[in-house]
């Protein structure tokens, strides 16, 4: 097992809970799609989450951190 944890800090809660709001509808499948067995996010305040994305293998993690990435990169442009 092999997990990616990522620390989120928005701006003011409107804007975190939007950031979720669009991991669950789109980057989640991504994720599993990728590979992932389970994905998770907790708030620990109200502008700050822990994602938490566990993979069977790193080989997986990878990949998906490169797709993440690269769909990052696509839609900063």
């Amino acid at each position: 097992m092999h997990a990616i944890i990522t620390n989120l800090v928005a701006q003011n809660e409107m804007q975190l809970s939007m950031w979720i709001e669009f991991f669950k509808s789109s980057s989640s499948k991504l994720m599993f799609d990728a590979g992932a067995i389970q994905s998770s996010i907790t708030r620990i305040a109200p502008h700050k989450a822990v994602l938490i994305n566990v993979f069977p293998n790193k080989e997986k993690a990878e990949k998906a951190k490169s797709i993440a990435a690269d769909r990052k990169n696509k839609l900063k442009n």
